[in-house]
Order: structure tokens, then C-alpha cells, then sequence
């Protein structure tokens, strides 16, 4: 046998989830014109601040590296919002909450916590890249699978009375509100959380979604005050800014201090920088996200009846957050691909609990009545067919 080439060698042989790639985004349907419930972005758009910031971009300020190469402006404007101290960190990139988890777990994490056996652990289904990411970083993902339909906030005591058990350290995931269900867990619980992985845990709390929860409910506030805590954020879902790719997290102690050590200048370019400032203003939010929290929960009340009048079965979620779970037949999936509805294949989520299949679909809800209910019509078809 011909002996390897000496690249082969030093290249990183891991590879994506198999059930990661199960599905596919976009339709290209004869018959039905495409609606597209399937990435997590906004229907409702964004602050209209952002277009008067993006009016002030010249050639000179795409000619120059950006003025505040570590985006200490916007970290201001997260502390003032969230209430958080001066010393508590706040650090951004442009890839998203997801490109910044990817660092903490392979940048943070010493390799001598890694050779003795650290783990992440989460409650599944939850965010299917946290299974890529840790095993990118070379740390066993091990999720606990209790029943799907079992509310989030159960799940979560699930997680806390083991941790409250656990002897070994570990990093503990969670997702809330949770993707794929969108169901969403208080305050109380997460500080419960909390003080279980005190001392012993690195706990990370992805609010990927959380500009759907009032601020009183993130987590933010817990990564002020306890320095094994990381909480992440994104601009991407709720603010209705996904193209920018902007993410942040907050992060106290030890903590923070190990990752100012590795910390990219220049993580966000000049014109995300200045979208940015415009988003996160607090005024701005303040103002903002009450109407689309609002518009979310009406047009999903509606969404939820639509789709349980039509046979599908719809799982625990918070009213604001822009998406759900459902489950109908052997192969949901697919079944809505053939009428040109897109949404998130279930087995996607299948490396975070074994159960998830494309009997499950996760929504993105419709932005609009009459789009809800041509989707229950196109179900109907579904079901017309399969009889």
C-alpha cells in the first residue's frame, strides 16, 4: 500500500455529521411557488436606523481597516443595555453567534482539560453544530435525549440535577430559547443552572434567539456576575440582520481574561461595525423589538392553528420566538418539499437526540396570514395523496 502523502499528515481529518447535510435549502418546484420556512431569519425586517447608517458608508471608509478594531464602541452600547459592569467583557465576530462558540470551544479550551476526558454536554434536540463544533475541537458531545415533547423547562431540571451530581468538569451547552422547538426557560431556572455548574463547569447559554425574551430574561446579567458563565447573542434572528453576521457574547473573570489572550483584531469589518452601532442601540431595540416581539407571537398563534387544523402536531413553544417543531407521517420533510414549502429537516438535529427524524420539521413561521394558509392548503394536498 502506496504510503500517504505527507499533507494527509497534518490536515484535520474530521468531518460534518452525516445527518447534518440530510436536507437541502430552496425550491425549484413546477407547480407550487416556493415558500420558504426553513432558515431562522426574521420576516419583519429590521431597524430602519440601519439604513441611515448604511447611507454614511464613502470609498474612504471601505479603503481603510476599520477605526475600532476591537469594537469596544458596540461593547458600550451591549453594557448599557443589559445593565452589565464596566469590568464584564464583551467581545463580537463577524460569523455570527455560531463562528464565536466555535472559538470558545477550540480556542478556550486547554488541551489539558481535553486529555482528561472534559466533555460538553447538553439536553437534546438542541443546535445540531454544537455536536460539529466540539468534535472540530476534539471533545466528546454527550447529550441527554429525554422525550421530545417533554416541556423545555423539564428538560433544563433534568440537566441541573445531573450536573448537581457531577464530580468531573465539563461544558455545559444550552440553547435558549432552544432551536429546533423555539420553547424558552425563565430566569429562575437558569440561575438554578447556574449555581449546579458553579465551581466545577464552563456553562454557555446560546440566546441566538433570546432578542425574542424580554431583556430581564438573558442571561447576560448571569455572565455579569459569575465567571464561569458565557452567554452569546446574534443580530441575525429577532433584529432581522442575518447577512452582517454579527455575534457577540459577554463573559466575566478567568474567563474573560483567557479569551482576551486570543482575541481577533479586526473581527468585524467597518460597514458590520457601523450596522452595529445603529442595531444595538438601546433606544433603538427599546423601540424595535416590542413590535416585532408582538407581530411574532400574532402570526404564530396563527401559524399553531393553521398547522394543528391540518393534522400536524405542533410542540411547547414561546409565543415570540420566530420558530417551532412540528411532526406529521413518515417523512414530513419531504412531503412539504414536493408542495414547495422549505423548512429544516428534523434529522438534521439527530446528532443532538436520536429520535429526531424527518417526521419533524422545524418552521420558521410564515410573516403573513395568507402565506400560513396556503401552507395548510398545500398540507391538505399532502394528505390528499397519501390516502
Amino acid at each position: 500500500m502506496a504510503e500517504k502523502p505527507p499533507i494527509s499528515k497534518i490536515l484535520n481529518s474530521i468531518k460534518r455529521d452525516p445527518d447534518y447535510a440530510s436536507g437541502h435549502h430552496g425550491t425549484d418546484h413546477k407547480v407550487y411557488k416556493p415558500i420558504d420556512c426553513g432558515l431562522g431569519s426574521s420576516p419583519f425586517g429590521y431597524p430602519e436606523e440601519v439604513d441611515l447608517a448604511l447611507k454614511q458608508i464613502s470609498p474612504n471608509l471601505l479603503n481603510e481597516y476599520p477605526a475600532d478594531p476591537y469594537s469596544r464602541g458596540l461593547a458600550g452600547l451591549v453594557r448599557e443595555r443589559f445593565g452589565l459592569r464596566k469590568s464584564t467583557s464583551i467581545f463580537f465576530g463577524g460569523t455570527g453567534s455560531y463562528g464565536l462558540l466555535a472559538s470558545l470551544l477550540s480556542d478556550v479550551v486547554c488541551v489539558e482539560a481535553i486529555a482528561k476526558g472534559v466533555e460538553v454536554v447538553g439536553v437534546g434536540p438542541q443546535f445540531t453544530n454544537i455536536s460539529m463544533l466540539s468534535r472540530r475541537a476534539q471533545i466528546p458531545y454527550h447529550h441527554i435525549a429525554p422525550k421530545i415533547d417533554l416541556p423545555y423547562e423539564e428538560k433544563i431540571d433534568l440537566l441541573i440535577r445531573r450536573r448537581a451530581k457531577a464530580t468531573s468538569p465539563a461544558i455545559v451547552y444550552v440553547d435558549n430559547p432552544n432551536n429546533p422547538t423555539g420553547d424558552a426557560v425563565n430566569m429562575d431556572t437558569l440561575y438554578k443552572l447556574t449555581e449546579a455548574t458553579a465551581g466545577r463547569d464552563l456553562l454557555i447559554i446560546d440566546e441566538a434567539y433570546g432578542d425574542a425574551l424580554p431583556d430581564v430574561s438573558s442571561a447576560f446579567r448571569l455572565a455579569d456576575q459569575f465567571e464561569h458563565v458565557v452567554a452569546l447573542r446574534s443580530l441575525s434572528k429577532t433584529v432581522g440582520l442575518a447577512s452582517p453576521r454579527l455575534g457577540y457574547m459577554a463573559m466575566s473573570g478567568l474567563t474573560a481574561e483567557a479569551y482576551k489572550n486570543l482575541e481577533l483584531i479586526f473581527s468585524l469589518d467597518t460597514v458590520t461595525n457601523m450596522i452595529g452601532r445603529a442595531a444595538l442601540e438601546p433606544a433603538v431595540l427599546a423601540r424595535f423589538l416590542p413590535q416585532v416581539r408582538q407581530m411574532t407571537a400574532s402570526a404564530k398563534l396563527n401559524f399553531v392553528r393553521v398547522l394543528n387544523d391540518h393534522g400536524v402536531k405542533t410542540f411547547d413553544s414561546h409565543p415570540s420566538v420566530s420558530i417551532l417543531l412540528a411532526r406529521a407521517g413518515q417523512d414530513f420533510f419531504n412531503n412539504l418539499l414536493q408542495v414547495g414549502i422549505q423548512t429544516e429537516n428534523g434529522q438534521t438535529f439527530k446528532p443532538t437526540h436520536p429520535d429526531m427524524t424527518n417526521r419533524y420539521v422545524r418552521f420558521r413561521i410564515p410573516a403573513c396570514e395568507q402565506e400560513a394558509e396556503e401552507i395548510g392548503r398545500r398540507i391538505d394536498d399532502i394528505n390528499s395523496k397519501s390516502v
